[in-house]
Order: C-alpha cells, then sequence, then structure tokens
C-alpha cells in the first residue's frame, strides 16, 4: 500500500475531527468553542471563564513542547501530514486536474464550496454551528458574524488560488524553524547514495513534489516530508524488482536520544499538570462585600451588619450552594441557609448578622458556601461594632 493512502486517512480523519468536533454537544454547549458576548471557553464540558485562561496559556505551553518533541523525533511530519495547509492543497490540486481536462472555470467552481466549508468550520469554534446557519438563513441577524465569514472565505480561497505552496516556503514560521529543532536522528525523507547507481534518472520524484525539489540532491529546508517522491520512486523501481531509492529514515538511527527522551517527559508532565488544573478549576466563586457602612444601630440599639455575597456559577449546569456563617452566639443570621444559580448566573445575596448585645466588639465571622458535591470556599469577614 503506497504511503498516499494512509497520508489521505490521516487527512481524513483530521478534517471530520475539526468540522464535526463543534457539532459534539457536551451539557448542551459545543464540545470546544469560545463564545465571544460571554468570553466563555466550552472545553469538553468544562466552562474556562476569561479570569480562568491560565488554563490556556498551559495548554499552549503543552502545545508547545509536543510541537519540538515530534519535530526532533518525527521531523516534518505534521507539515507533510496534518498541518491544514497541506490538506487543502491536496484537494485544489486535484481541482487543478479538472483544470487541465475542462478548462479554466472549473477549478475556481472546485474552490468555492471548499472554501466555503473550511471558512464556515473555523467560524464554528466561535459561533454555535447551529446558531451559524440560523444566521446565515436570515431567522437571526449579526452583521458582524457575516462579515468574518465573507473575509475568512476570501483569505481561504485566495490563499488555495494564488499563495499555495509559496506559503511552506516563505511565510509558515514552523517550517523555518526546523533547522534548530533537528539532529541528525530525525526522521527525514533521504535519498538512498549508496544505490545511487540504480537511479534511471526519471526525475519522477521532481515532477511529483509539491515544493518542487530534487530530493537526489540531499535534505532541503521545503521538504515537508510528504513522501510523495518516495511513491512516485518505487512506481517507477517496484515493477523491476526494487525497494524505492528514497525513504523515510531515521539518519544514524538512534530513535531513543536524550535529547527526545528529555522533550517527551516534559511534555507528558506539562499535560499532567494541565489536566489537574483543569479538573481543579472550581464549579463557583463568591466574594463578601459590604453593602457600604461598617455598622448600623437599630431603633432598639441593635447592631446590625449588612454583606452582600457576590455568587458567580462557574459552570455549565445548575447548582444549590449551602450558605453557613460561623460567628460568635450572640450574632444572629438573617438570611437564607441556600441559593440556587442557573449554569454560568452571577448572583448577589443579602446577608445580615445581627447584634443583641450592645457590649459587642470587633468580633471575626467566616462566611461558607458549599454546593452538593462538597465542595467548599471560605472568605474571612468582621462584625463591625460601635
Amino acid at each position: 500500500m503506497k504511503i498516499k493512502t494512509y497520508r489521505n486517512l490521516a487527512a481524513f480523519v483530521e478534517a471530520v475531527a475539526i468540522i464535526g468536533l463543534p457539532f459534539l454537544r457536551i451539557n448542551g454547549e459545543s464540545a470546544l468553542r469560545f463564545d465571544m458576548p460571554t468570553l466563555r471557553l466550552y472545553l469538553f464540558g468544562k466552562v474556562i471563564w476569561l479570569q480562568e485562561f491560565f488554563v490556556v496559556l498551559l495548554s499552549l505551553l503543552f502545545l508547545m513542547l509536543l510541537f519540538i518533541f515530534i519535530t526532533n523525533l518525527l521531523g516534518r511530519v505534521w507539515c507533510g501530514w496534518l498541518c491544514p495547509q497541506t490538506v487543502l492543497l491536496d484537494i485544489s490540486q486535484k481541482s487543478g486536474m479538472v483544470r487541465s481536462s475542462l478548462g479554466l472555470v472549473i477549478p475556481h467552481i472546485v474552490l468555492v464550496p471548499l472554501s466555503l466549508v473550511v471558512s464556515a468550520s473555523l467560524i464554528w469554534y466561535f459561533v454555535s454551528p447551529y446558531d451559524f446557519f440560523r444566521i446565515i438563513s436570515g431567522e437571526t441577524k449579526s452583521p458582524v458574524v457575516i462579515w468574518f465569514f465573507i473575509s475568512i472565505f476570501a483569505i481561504v480561497y485566495l490563499d488555495l488560488e494564488f499563495l499555495g505552496r509559496r506559503f511552506c516556503k516563505t511565510v509558515c514560521p514552523y517550517a523555518k524553524l526546523q533547522s534548530t529543532l533537528f539532529d541528525r536522528n530525525t526522521l527525514v525523507v533521504e535519498f538512498d547514495r549508496e544505490r545511487a547507481d540504480k537511479c534511471m534518472g526519471c526525475d519522477k520524484c521532481v515532477r511529483v513534489c509539491p515544493v518542487g525539489i530534487d530530493i537526489k540532491n540531499g535534505l532541503q529546508m521545503e521538504c515537508i516530508a510528504c513522501a510523495r517522491c518516495i511513491d512516485a520512486c518505487g512506481s517507477v523501481t517496484e515493477p523491476r524488482g526494487m525497494k524505492s531509492l528514497i525513504r523515510y529514515s531515521f539518519g544514524e538511527g538512534k530513535v531513543l536520544r536524550p535529547k527526545t527522551v528529555i522533550l517527551f517527559l516534559l511534555s507528558v508532565v506539562s499535560l499532567l499538570f494541565l489536566v489537574y488544573r483543569i479538573s481543579a478549576l472550581p464549579p463557583f466563586a463568591f466574594d463578601v462585600l459590604r453593602s457600604g457602612e461598617l455598622y448600623r444601630v437599630t431603633e432598639k440599639g441593635e447592631i446590625m451588619n449588612i454583606y452582600v455575597l457576590s455568587i458567580k456559577n462557574m459552570r455549565n449546569r445548575d447548582i444549590t450552594l449551602g450558605i453557613t456563617v460561623k460567628r460568635p452566639d450572640t450574632i444572629k443570621v438573617i438570611g437564607p441557609g441556600s441559593v440556587s444559580l442557573g449554569a454560568g448566573e452571577i448572583f448577589h445575596q443579602n446577608i445580615i448578622l445581627l447584634s443583641h448585645e450592645k457590649t459587642v466588639k470587633r468580633e471575626p465571622v467566616v462566611f461558607k458556601l458549599r454546593d452538593q458535591e462538597g465542595y467548599e470556599i471560605q472568605r474571612g469577614g468582621a462584625f463591625f461594632a460601635p
């Protein structure tokens, strides 16, 4: 089986994941989406609020370490197998075959629906696809979404039609980092020089190369490790009973080396820490505020302190919180013992502390909120008196 078959399979799985993920709903929301109006990130059932965006920084740290590890071990496998630019250009190249046989109008027509799907799938990570279709149909008005959709469509179409592989060779910053991440044991596409005398000089490997290099001249920065040259060479040599003269190779063959092991361990540690931090995010948050004055003396001579509990449900589901106040026995609590909040709701609840003792002085108090799963948050305060 040709390497091209495995690349096509990888591209298909990636396309299904990217396009299908926004349609997957967990707790009533997209599995992965950053909601612009509310500034919330929906992450596989978790809700990440703006004040919790350090998690995104941790995610970027993990992805950076993972990319460095993969590049050091497998070279430009991302560029040749999974990069969306490569996948889209492979599809657009097939439309180029139609151009040669049916004229110049066909490829433009083929690229339009492709660009529309890509543009829509990008929007779906910020606007729910169900809301997006209502906006496109005119059922819901949102000029901002429409203009973003049109702008992204124009960029994607122009990229596929005019920029193409030049993006990989000139613009892509990741491609420029390869020289610093490679070593003598990184997986690369190479020409077997020990069998160079068997090369028939057909240059089929050059003709199929998407970036236009001759791999027989050695590894070059432009190579994206797509393995088209391997398949092309094999189509010529295998009928003659020979293996392809071009192959994937780990250079000196030391796959497990200190640098690679260290990068792998760092990637695993960063992933575990990221998972821990996400799982440890609090289900709710609250602060204790005063109503404006330290204390108030009633007509009966009682000392009254009024507090405002500012409570925020940080999850995408309804929760019920129990409210307790730790205070001296001489201080009475006036207020509800529990409060219920909807998903993402912010609620303010007044709590009154009242003392009948005229001689009471400043006393420490502790406000406690506990959810139904036993998660508790405490906030300290003070009861003030004349």
